[in-house]
């Protein structure tokens, strides 16, 4: 802005700009784990392109610009579903009951557990459930097989009754089919 409208803004303007939105954004404001992280990355953006021309600025946002203003919806859709853990200062983790109830938050405000984690993460933070969901236990586990005799780790099965489900089963259990 400085290079387009020949303002002269500060590198203090930009701290206290960076300072009012942690204070927004962060219940502790400036005195949160992040803050001084934040403003030693803006310092060095500000040092890297006080010297660059307006143009060559410009020419690096292409495209950043909506990145930016996506990222930015998405950052506070992140932080309403945030609020809402509870957060271990030990060990810098939010903690959440389970993964069910935490699809169930981001289903409400429609991210993706990739997002949501990918961002709690460039953020420094984890997130820990208290109880671990079982293992995925299958109803049909094995009932494709169920009309099959199977002796040795092999199955004899005619040609034209061996389906996927029967391919990846045994497949699975290394149990090797001989087609009749």
């Amino acid at each position: 802005m400085t290079k387009k409208y020949n303002a002269q803004i500060p590198l203090e303007d930009l701290d206290w700009n960076l300072e009012r939105l942690c204070s927004l954004y962060f219940e502790d404001g400036k005195d949160c784990n992040c803050y001084k992280q934040l403003l030693s990355l803006l310092r060095e953006m500000y040092d890297n392109l006080k010297d660059c021309s307006y143009e060559y600025i410009e020419g690096n946002m292409d495209g950043k610009i909506h990145n930016y203003k996506t990222d930015t919806y998405r950052r506070d859709l992140i932080l309403k579903v945030r609020k809402t853990l509870e957060f271990d200062e030990a060990t810098n983790n939010f903690v959440i009951t389970n993964r069910k109830v935490l699809l169930e938050k981001l289903k409400e405000v429609k991210i993706t557990e990739k997002t949501f984690k990918n961002h709690i993460n460039r953020c420094g933070f984890g997130v820990v459930y208290k109880e671990l969901s079982p293992k995925n236990t299958y109803k049909n586990k094995g009932k494709c097989l169920e009309n099959y005799i199977i002796k040795n780790n092999t199955v004899e099965i005619p040609k034209n009754e061996v389906t996927s489900a029967i391919k990846k089963y045994c497949s699975i259990n290394k149990i090797t089919i001989i087609r009749l």
